[in-house]
This record gives C-alpha cells, sequence and structure tokens, in this order.
C-alpha cells in the first residue's frame, strides 16, 4: 500500500500494459480517491488538509493535436461543474510545479480567505496565479543599476539575481529559467560569507563585481530581470548571466496583452489540469504503435478536483449573516422540516410530511425547543428551503414554505404539496 500524492506513474504504468495501438487511443481514465500530501501547515477546516478526496484523470493521446482538443473540452467540462456546483471558479495560468509538462490551468475560487494571490485583468480577462503572470513592463537602460538578491536552489545552486529597486523575485518563475524544483532566498549573512554584497548594491562596475564574484565562488549563477536592456557596451558582462522574467507581478502593473491595470485578488484553488506531454511516458517507456507500426511514446494530460475542499468553497462562495446558504445542486438535503409546538395535529402533519419526502431529502428538526432556536439552526445550516408546521400555518390553510436564498415566504396547501415541491422553486 503507498500512500500517493497523485498517480500520473500508477497510470501511466497501467496504460504501458493494457494500450498498445493508436485505434486506442484518445483515452481517458479516472478515479475518486483519497489522497495523501504531507502538509507542513494544515489549516483553515477543510482546505488544507493531509489527507482529502479528489477526482484526478489522466489522458493519453497519440499527439499534442488530440490533447489540446481534449484539454479544451476538460476546462468546458470543469467550468460547467463548477457552475452547477454554485461556485464563481476563475480559471487562470499556474505553475506546472513538479507535476512537469509544459502548460498547466488553476481554477479558483475567490475568497478573502483563499491562499493564493491572482492578478486579473478585467479590461482583457487576463488571469494568472502571481507566480506566474506576467506585466507590462518599463525597461531600464544599461546604466542603471539593478538590486542583487542571493538564493540558493534546489539542487545546492547559488544564484544572484538582478531586479530594479523596490521589486521582488517570483521564485517560481527563477526556477522555472534555472530548470530546477524550488528556490529560496539565503540570509544576509550567508550572502555575505559568499564574497556578496549583502546592501544588495555592487559599487557600479557590473562587470569588474560579477568576475570578483565568479572569482570567489564558481558556484554562484547570476541572472539578470529582463526589464534590464544590456547595451552594447555591456555585451562581455552579458555572457556572465542569463536575462530573463523572474520580477514577482502585483497590483501596480499593467497587463501585458493591453496595458490596462491589473488587480489582486485571493483564491481557494479547487481544481487543477495540465499539458503533460510525454513527461512520463517517456521516462517510464510507455509507448503505443502509430499508424505506421513504430513506437511512440504517449501524449498526456491530467487535471483534478479537489472534493473536499470543493464543500468548504461552495460555503465560502454561499453564505450570509445567518449561515451557509447552500445551492440546491450540491445541499445535503434538501428540506429542513420544522414541527412547532406539541399540538397533536401539528406533529401528525409534520411526520406524515417527513414520510412523503423521504428521509434522503428531508432533516427534520422535532426537538423540544423553541421556534426561535429551530429557525436560527435552520438558516445557520442553510438548506434551500424551510418547511414550518405549526397551528398559525396549518390556521391558514397549510405548510409555511420559506426559500433560504431569497427569504420568500408563502403558505402552500397540503394537497398541493408533491406538485410544489416536485420542482425547483
Amino acid at each position: 500500500m503507498v500512500l500517493a500524492m497523485t498517480h500520473e506513474e500508477a497510470v501511466t504504468d497501467l496504460a504501458r500494459h493494457f494500450v498498445q495501438s493508436y485505434r486506442q487511443l484518445p483515452l481517458m481514465l479516472f478515479q475518486v480517491q483519497m489522497k495523501f500530501r504531507d502538509e507542513p501547515r494544515p489549516r483553515a477546516g477543510l482546505i488544507r488538509l493531509r489527507e482529502f478526496l479528489m477526482k484526478d484523470a489522466y489522458s493519453f493521446h497519440s499527439d499534442t493535436e488530440s490533447l489540446d482538443i481534449f484539454y479544451d473540452e476538460m476546462i468546458a467540462a470543469y467550468e460547467t461543474f463548477f457552475q452547477r456546483c454554485g461556485v464563481r471558479a476563475l480559471r487562470v495560468e499556474a505553475d506546472t510545479g513538479m507535476m512537469g509538462g509544459g502548460v498547466s490551468h488553476e481554477f479558483m475560487v475567490l475568497s478573502d480567505g483563499g491562499e493564493d494571490t491572482l492578478l486579473v485583468c478585467s479590461h482583457c480577462g487576463y488571469a494568472a496565479n502571481r507566480e506566474v503572470a506576467v506585466a507590462e513592463k518599463t525597461r531600464h537602460d544599461a546604466k542603471e543599476v539593478p538590486f542583487w538578491q542571493l538564493y540558493h536552489g534546489s539542487e545546492g545552486q547559488r544564484i544572484a539575481v538582478g531586479i530594479p529597486q523596490g521589486r521582488s523575485v517570483s521564485e517560481v518563475k527563477l526556477a522555472r529559467v534555472l530548470g530546477i524544483a524550488e528556490t529560496r532566498e539565503v540570509s544576509p549573512s550567508e550572502a555575505g560569507e559568499a564574497g556578496f554584497p549583502v546592501s544588495g548594491w555592487f559599487d557600479g562596475d557590473l562587470e569588474r563585481d560579477l568576475k570578483r564574484c565568479l572569482d570567489e565562488s564558481n558556484e554562484i549563477s547570476f541572472v539578470l530581470d529582463d526589464t534590464f536592456v544590456p547595451g552594447p557596451e555591456t555585451s562581455a558582462t552579458s555572457k556572465m548571466y542569463r536575462t530573463a522574467d523572474v520580477l514577482a507581478v502585483g497590483e501596480e502593473d499593467k497587463c501585458f496583452n493591453c496595458g490596462e491595470e491589473l488587480a489582486a485578488m485571493r483564491g481557494i484553488e479547487v481544481g487543477n489540469i495540465f499539458k503533460l506531454g510525454t513527461y512520463y511516458s517517456q521516462s517510464m517507456q510507455a509507448t503505443y504503435t502509430d499508424q505506421g507500426g513504430a513506437s511512440q511514446p504517449f501524449v498526456m494530460g491530467c487535471y483534478g478536483i479537489g472534493i473536499t475542499r470543493m464543500l468548504a468553497s461552495i460555503i465560502e462562495d454561499n453564505h450570509d449573516e445567518q449561515g451557509i446558504v447552500w445551492p440546491i445542486s450540491v445541499a445535503p438535503y434538501r428540506y429542513h422540516l420544522v414541527a412547532i409546538g406539541n399540538d397533536d395535529e401539528v406533529l401528525q402533519t409534520a411526520e406524515e410530511l417527513y414520510r412523503r419526502l423521504g428521509s434522503e431529502q428531508v432533516l427534520y428538526d422535532d426537538r423540544a425547543a423553541t421556534a426561535g432556536v429551530k429557525f436560527h439552526d435552520a438558516d445557520l445550516l442553510g438548506l434551500p428551503y424551510r418547511l414550518t408546521v405549526s397551528r398559525k400555518s396549518l390556521s391558514a390553510g397549510g405548510i409555511e414554505l420559506r426559500n433560504r436564498r431569497s427569504g420568500d415566504v408563502r403558505i402552500i396547501q397540503a394537497e398541493d404539496l408533491a406538485d410544489i415541491l416536485a420542482t425547483d422553486l
């Protein structure tokens, strides 16, 4: 038994044993299963756990064109799923991270309590996780001096990064540029020990100082953010470092596509999809036979939804001051039945109603509690409809029906109950 974070390797192994021909492609396999993560900081109820329920799917294709078509179909299916669950999920560009592959998107439910920062353009619709977001840049000429920070790479490297003063580095972008798993900023004392200026500033002669650092420690790699445009006089210096986009984007930046201002939002990740390409199939020698009889690696995609996290996200997106407001599509029960008082007719009517509707649809509150307590708890639990049987409702001709979301209240006749409740009110 293995506690798995995700199952790309297991499913790739399955495919290489049971799929031989291009005629069997495209193919998708999926499961709903518990996942394990060695999460150092479990928090926020169901949002971040070490064990959670996940729907994960894996697709196998003969070429990238087939994967591209299927990937777009999965985007549409996911968007429909989140809409039916009653949440507003925003699709954003994301880092592929340890999953590998070339393209990834996350589905985020906007929430002030979300763990991820998103950069969104309301004008053109661009949206990305801050880790990988890009923005329009003001270019600095070669005479301007970058601010340098020292980082450690996951494989033991030391990396010096030059950025404009007052800005910060996206460690995810930096890791992407270097082709490593992750990076982290080192302490000032460690930077000093490496012969690196603790202040973050060289004295202005970039070429001389880079050479000095390289002479003292050839383990340091230099990356200069591409806001700095090297001039002809720095052509020799530019051979010492790599130029790339490593800036963390913020609200002060403008959209790369249209130039409008970006807005920062917080989000809860509820879904993640990847174009894996041949990342797993090549390393695991998972192949199929193409039309010409040649052996080719599968082109793969993977697609996940955090089901446990969805419960919390639905509530985050559907609540008011009184409590939860469940969308009818995912509510644990459709009706909250409340009997008020000890009148025999009231109790008999409520019991009959409970039997008619069935225990799978109704949560029946038959406690010996006051009407106020029962109504308060009904609002807190937030089932779509509250049915109240009381002497007052019976005197008015039937049963009180209250819509939890709209607050609308009306009396319905007992004989009309089946027809009324058969539809979504």
